[in-house]
């Protein structure tokens, strides 16, 4: 188990997300009618839905691809200690 505490540390502070994301993902076979369950889905399309040119964005739209955890939700994440992700 030794060897598996970097791993740990580091996928932690993702934990509210990642619980979020299970949670809300369940709920959404969670609706039944009389033939069984089912589920809706929703696709959401926009300007950065065609990539035809992969290295060039479309304005207004930047890219960030290692948000800090919290990031998505605009909610900073601390740990139980108040601080800061580590």
């Amino acid at each position: 188990m030794n060897y598996l505490q970097p791993a740990f540390a580091f996928l932690r502070p993702y934990t509210p997300e990642v619980v979020s994301f299970l949670a809300l993902w369940g709920s959404a076979f969670g609706n039944y009618d009389a033939n069984g369950h089912y589920t809706r889905a929703h696709l959401q399309t926009g300007a950065s839905s065609v990539d035809n040119n992969p290295g060039v964005l479309a304005p207004g739209l930047r890219n960030d691809p290692y948000p800090l955890p919290g990031a998505i939700g605009n909610q900073p994440w601390t740990d139980a200690f108040g601080s800061g992700a580590r």
